[in-house]
C-alpha cells in the first residue's frame, strides 16, 4: 500500500515539460473530532487546538498577531493585515508528485502545511518579548486539521524572565501530570505523554515516544504510537537565565501522534486512490483481431 506515495521523491527529479500533469482535486475523506485522542481543556497552546481547521488556525494566528506590538505603516484606509510591514502569517506548502508505474501522467498533491506566527509583546523593560507560533497541518483529504503546534518565547530582559518552578506548576495542573525532566548543563526538558486522554507516566526514553507531526512518509506511519501508549507528547524545553529557576526561553512542541497516523494515513490513502481513479477512468478502443 502507498506504493504511489512513496515513489514522490523519484518523480519530482524528472523534467516537468516530458510528462503530463495534473492537480489533485481535493475532497475530504477523514474528520478526526476535537478531543479525540486528547481532552479538550489540555488540547491547546494559547487557544489554537489540536483538530482546528486551517481557517480556524490562521484566524486565531491573526488574532494573537493583532495583539502583539508589530510595527504598522501609516495607512488606514487599507484592507486588514495590509497595513503591517510584515505578513502576520507566512504559509509553508506542501507539494507531493506521484507517478503509477508504467504512466507518463504525474499528480502534484499540494496545501498549505505549516502556518508561522511571530509578534513582539511588550515587557517590563526596553525590549521585547519575542514569540514564535507555527501549527502543522494535515491534508484536506483529512480535514485541513492542526496535527501539531510549537511555539518559543524569548524572554530579553531579566526582569521578563518568569520562575520556572511557577510555570511548571501552571503546566501540571491544566495537564493533570507530571513530566519527564532531563537536565544538561543550562537547558531543562520536560515531557508530557498522553494515553487514552490521560497524562501517564512517561517511557524512560524521548526515543520510545515522542513527537511525530513533522512526519510526511508513509513508511514512517507504521512506527507512529506503535505500541498504543504514546497517543500525545508535549516537549517543554526551558534555557535557564540569571538562576536555574528564571527561564530566558520557553519552546513548546505539542504533537497529537494519534491524529498523526489516523490522518496522514488518510492523506496517503486518497491520493492514492485518486490516481487508481485516473488510471481506472483511462480506456482507449480495443484492438481488433
Amino acid at each position: 500500500m502507498y506504493r504511489l506515495a512513496l515513489s514522490a521523491a523519484l518523480v519530482v527529479t524528472l523534467p516537468a515539460f516530458s510528462h503530463a500533469q495534473s492537480e489533485v482535486q481535493w475532497t475530504q475523506t477523514l474528520s478526526t473530532p476535537k478531543g479525540a485522542t486528547i481532552p479538550r481543556d489540555r488540547a491547546d497552546i494559547v487557544g489554537i487546538e489540536m483538530g482546528d481547521t486551517y481557517a480556524e488556525a490562521k484566524a486565531k494566528l491573526l488574532k494573537l498577531f493583532e495583539e502583539g506590538i508589530q510595527p504598522r505603516e501609516a495607512q488606514e484606509d487599507v484592507p486588514p493585515f495590509t497595513k503591517y510591514k510584515v505578513v502576520p502569517v507566512k504559509e509553508t506548502r506542501t507539494s507531493l508528485r506521484f507517478k503509477a508505474p508504467g504512466s507518463s501522467q504525474i499528480v502534484t498533491a499540494s496545501f498549505v502545511r505549516r502556518l508561522k506566527m511571530e509578534r513582539e509583546t511588550k515587557g517590563t523593560g526596553p525590549r521585547a518579548i519575542d514569540e514564535t507560533i507555527e501549527v502543522v497541518l494535515s491534508s484536506p483529504a483529512s480535514g485541513h486539521q492542526v496535527i501539531g503546534i510549537e511555539r518559543t518565547l524569548e524572554f530579553r530582559n531579566e526582569s521578563d524572565q518568569p520562575r520556572v518552578s511557577e510555570f511548571l506548576a501552571q503546566v501540571n495542573a491544566k495537564l493533570k501530570g507530571q513530566p519527564r525532566i532531563s537536565l544538561i548543563g543550562d537547558q531543562g526538558t520536560y515531557t508530557y505523554q498522553f494515553n487514552d486522554g490521560n497524562v501517564v507516566a512517561p517511557s524512560k526514553s524521548d526515543n520510545y515516544c515522542y513527537t511525530r507531526h513533522g512526519d510526511f512518509q508513509a513508511a514512517q506511519l507504521v512506527s507512529i504510537n506503535k505500541t498504543g501508549d504514546c497517543d500525545a507528547v508535549l516537549q517543554i524545553k526551558i534555557g535557564f537565565g540569571i538562576s536555574r529557576d528564571h527561564a530566558k526561553y520557553i519552546q513548546f512542541v505539542f504533537s497529537d501522534n494519534d491524529r498523526v497516523k489516523a490522518n496522514l494515513t488518510a492523506d496517503f490513502a486518497f491520493v492514492e486512490n485518486y490516481v487508481r481513479t485516473l488510471q481506472d477512468k483511462t480506456r482507449g478502443a480495443t484492438p481488433k483481431l
